[in-house]
Formats: C-alpha cells, structure tokens, sequence
C-alpha cells in the first residue's frame, strides 16, 4: 500500500512549539508506517510554506522508514490513501483521483459546537474517513478494502450537491 501523509501548515516557531510540531509529524510517520503490519512506501508531502529545516529533521529523525518526499499532488496520482491533520490536500486529494482520504484529528472530539454550527462534522464524512485516535486511525485503514467503494459513492454523490 502506497500512503500519502500530507500535513497542514507548520509555522516558524519558538523552539518549544518547533519540537512540539516536528515531533508530531515524526510519529505520525511512525505510525503510519506499522499499518497494516507496515512495509508501505510512504510518500510525505510537507506544506509548501512549513520551514524547510523541518522537514529536514523529519526527514532525517525517519530515515529508518521507507519514505519518499514529493512536491505536489501529481506525483501522488498512485498512493492508495491520504491522511492528513487537516490540511486542504484531502479535498484536492480525494476529489482529483477519487481515492480516500483520512482526517486525522485526534482532539476534534473535544471541540464543543452545537449540531447546527459544527459543519466540519457534516461536511467532511461525505469525502473522508475521519479518525480520532491512533486506534482509530488503525480500524480505518484496515476496513478500506471493503469500505470504500460506499465512500467513493457517497463522494460522486457529494460532488452532484449543491455547496450552500
């Protein structure tokens, strides 16, 4: 299985929150990389604007996985999923080559909006999968194989709606 992980934007920061960010990107690397039992060539597309050193730690602190930096979305036409923090290469990702995408966003739960205000939680299970926790991350993708044609499906349909 290919596997894109394509993360929002990491801005220049003190060096705490630089730590804390590179940090998490290491690991969700890490994760992503054990899937399924792991073996998987993974592809990292950083935000264009996230500090170039950044990626050179990920990069670096990652060497040990078999992954693949790439510069835009054309050269990710073969991976066979996206997961993201939240960043917008989901749309462009699953509405383009018509593959899932997983929204990976383990403190959304804790977000409290009222139903009719909450259009991230309406909106986003037309086009993606969304995961809260690592588990979650790991049932997700161990049901794509027999999940997706309903996603894919459901994101045709969304794409015959109407936005407003």
């Amino acid at each position: 299985m290919d596997i894109l992980y394509s993360p929002s934007y990491r801005e220049m920061a003190d060096t705490i929150h630089a730590n804390c960010m590179v940090s998490y990107d290491i690991v969700m690397l890490e994760v992503i990389s054990s899937l399924r039992g792991g073996g998987h060539l993974l592809h990292y597309l950083p935000n264009t604007n996230t500090p170039k050193q950044y990626n050179e730690v990920i990069l670096d602190s990652t060497k040990h996985l078999n992954i693949k930096m790439v510069e835009n979305l054309n050269e990710c036409s073969k991976c066979d999923v996206l997961i993201t923090d939240s960043s917008a290469r989901m749309l462009g990702f699953s509405l383009a080559f018509l593959k899932p995408s997983i929204f990976m966003f383990p403190s959304l739960r804790n977000v409290s909006l009222q139903p009719q205000e909450d259009r991230i939680n309406a909106f986003l299970p037309h086009i993606c999968y969304i995961a809260h926790s690592i588990e979650e991350l790991e049932l997700v993708v161990d049901s794509l194989d027999s999940t997706f044609d309903d996603k894919r499906k459901r994101l045709l349909e969304f794409l015959d709606e109407d936005l407003i």
